[in-house]
């Protein structure tokens, strides 16, 4: 149960890796980057713009979303980190200015229940009167923010990809080491069945993956738990795609909409979309963990 539970997790946090980093290639400040949930205190969290490593570590961070004000050296109090943990690991820090936009302002956390990850960007969706920072994500292009919100689905994609190679190629090892393209071969074709099949059995994504017969002979439970990881990574792909409020999809179906109309939807439709999509994502979340428990 434990080790399918940290599999989960980890695709997540691939998935929010393609987010963190379409986000920073187009400028976008980014808080916080967590592996697996950390209610109360992160295990282990690495602030790179002070230097340092907390263990068990509480981040005690004000509402950025409510800070408003234009001037630059305010915002540069703005993405100061405030923590306080049992204890810090002094590391090199950066020398010089540190602009807004730079990693060393994101603070990398890893939480002690393996499941879940975020990334928690720089917005101000819902704040009345605020014109957007230049680090913020709404003050870019419709198509930029289409690739960071389309990020993790992308990510989640390849990284599947690569677990069915890497399968097959565990399958294939006993009888021959040098069958790398034929792995390569049969983990595209895995790939694209269970794309198909999802895509067009959207619903099955809710049973954790029912009904998809693509699965070949499992030879060991590292072949097993390797084409789990692959498969997996895949459904939480198509599943982040679908327009369900709260999910991926719903932010692409926004930004695609507003590249055809030219128009930006309102701040209180996203802010409903958002809500409303939480609490079903949250109810997912805890039948899918039921189910596996049953």
């Amino acid at each position: 149960m434990i080790e399918y539970l940290i599999i989960l997790g980890f695709c997540m946090a691939v998935h929010e890796c393609g987010h963190f980093c379409f986000a920073k290639a187009f400028g976008v400040l980014v808080y916080s980057f967590q592996v697996f949930m950390a209610p109360i205190a992160a295990l282990l969290r690495y602030y790179p713009k002070q230097g340092c490593l907390c263990i068990l570590d509480v981040e005690a961070t004000s509402d950025d979303s409510n800070d408003t004000e234009g001037d630059a050296a305010v915002n540069e109090n703005r993405v100061e980190q405030r923590s306080s943990c049992l204890m810090r690991i002094p590391l090199p820090r950066p020398k010089g200015e540190v602009s807004p936009t730079s990693w060393r302002n994101t603070a990398f956390g890893l939480g002690w229940l393996p499941v879940m990850a975020y990334v928690r960007m720089a917005d101000s969706y819902g704040v009345d009167g605020h014109e957007p920072l230049p680090w913020e994500l709404r003050s870019k292009p419709a198509w930029q923010r289409l690739l960071v919100h389309s990020g993790g689905v992308m990510a989640n994609v390849l990284f599947g990809l690569l677990a069915f190679v890497v399968a097959n190629y565990i399958w294939m090892y006993n009888s021959d080491p040098t069958h790398l393209f034929a792995a390569i071969g049969g983990g595209l074709t895995q790939c694209w069945d269970a794309l198909s099949f999802f895509v067009a059995h959207p619903l099955s994504i809710f049973g954790v993956g029912g009904g998809f017969e693509a699965a070949p002979l499992i030879v060991s439970k590292m072949h097993g738990i390797v084409y789990f990881t692959g498969l997996l990574s895949i459904i939480l792909a198509v599943g982040n795609a679908l327009p369900i409020p709260g999910l991926d999809g719903s932010r692409i179906c926004l930004n695609l909409a507003e590249i055809v109309t030219r128009r930006a939807p309102s701040e209180r439709l996203r802010r409903n979309i958002d809500i409303a999509g939480g609490f079903l994502v949250f109810l997912w979340i805890v039948y899918l963990v039921i189910s596996w428990i049953a």
